[in-house]
């Protein structure tokens, strides 16, 4: 979706990849969008705990329901606010989430893995 991010040029960067014990395998991604208009910004450790942060944003104008899939379990889900506080509890199913985007929204979660 790289036409997509005109203010953030592709930087591409070559790397021999080595399969990694209870890594991701060569192949694999870190998180799958079902839709092709709205973007993951963000997936990071979050600061002060042992979770994740996903920020998704949608750039076509366009309410969508979207779906998120990632390649390892989630244990709890949270939405939260931009400065990733606040976080109200949502449903997720195994290894994915499905969620409503507002047109033009930036919608921010907080992920708990399963150990």
């Amino acid at each position: 979706q790289t036409g997509k991010q005109l203010n953030l040029p592709l930087q591409p960067v070559v790397v021999k990849a080595k399969h990694k014990v209870n890594g991701l395998v060569e192949s694999q991604s870190f998180a799958k969008v079902d839709k092709s208009n709205v973007i993951i910004s963000t997936l990071k450790k979050t600061d002060d705990e042992d979770n994740y942060i996903i920020r998704l944003y949608e750039v076509t104008g366009v309410d969508t329901d979207v779906t998120i899939t990632f390649p390892f379990t989630i244990e709890k889900l949270w939405k939260t606010d931009m400065i990733e506080e606040n976080g109200t509890e949502i449903q997720s199913n195994n290894n994915a989430f499905t969620i409503k985007i507002g047109h033009n929204a930036i919608e921010t979660f907080k992920l708990q893995l399963k150990k």
